[in-house]
């Protein structure tokens, strides 16, 4: 059984671990099926070593072999930030690659439908405001890991940000998505601006995130705001 064999590698050291993992990879009659079975039957039984050692063979099987987990993983990685190889599995999406994972982090971002499908844990979960956020607060930390994910994904950001501006209910979480343009800077100028806007409008730059927001709109180059500026005009002397 794989668990024996993962039980057996767990014993030796890192180089012999290795080889283990990569003749397990290589075995034509071992599926994927079984590798994610294995890690996901470890992680909540324990050992958690073991459970590492098995996201690590799903690794190393490669793409398409693997294809099946990115899901999984996503899932995990929105779901849970402290489970034991969140780093393992960021590590695996981007050896994946941004072409092939970036598509299953936008539509875990914005189809809510998919935690109704029968394939996933949280089967018929229903889902708060809040909630659903926090699940897309996770995936951001997926998105940060590469620039390449950044430049695919942040546009989808930027329109989960114009979605939360009204609600007064997600001021933390519309302060979480500002955090993150500022410190991206001017290059989000481009596909950021009206959802930026759209916050100054609504609350003016008495609050802090309206005020925030006005301050990086300022910061971007005059070229990029020239579209923008009769819309700016309308801020008054914020948007001046």
């Amino acid at each position: 059984m794989l668990a024996d064999t993962l039980q057996e590698a767990a014993l030796t050291d890192e180089p012999t671990q290795n080889r283990i993992i990569q003749a397990l990879a290589q075995d034509p009659e071992l599926t994927i099926d079984e590798a994610i079975k294995a890690a996901y039957a470890l992680y909540s039984k324990g050992p958690w070593p073991l459970a590492m050692l098995a996201v690590r063979l799903i690794a190393a099987m490669g793409y398409p072999r693997n294809k099946p987990a990115i899901e999984r993983f996503i899932e995990d990685i929105s779901y849970d930030r402290n489970f034991p190889y969140y780093k393992l599995c960021i590590a695996t999406l981007n050896e994946i690659g941004v072409e092939i994972v970036t598509p299953y982090l936008i539509r875990a971002m914005l189809d809510t439908r998919i935690d109704h499908d029968p394939k996933h844990i949280r089967q018929g979960r229903n889902y708060g405001k809040l909630e659903r956020f926090r699940d897309v607060e996770g995936i951001m930390h997926v998105i940060a890991s590469n620039a390449a994910f950044e430049s695919l994904c942040n546009p989808t950001l930027a329109y989960l940000l114009a979605q939360v501006i009204a609600d007064p209910e997600l001021a933390e979480e519309r302060s979480y998505y500002l955090y993150h343009f500022q410190k991206l800077g001017a290059e989000c100028a481009s596909y950021a601006l009206p959802a930026l806007i759209g916050m100054v409008q609504k609350w003016g730059v008495q609050d802090e995130d309206g005020k925030e927001a006005m301050e990086l709109i300022h910061s971007f180059p005059k070229e990029t705001l020239e579209p923008y500026k009769y819309l700016l005009a309308t801020l008054g002397d914020a948007g001046a």
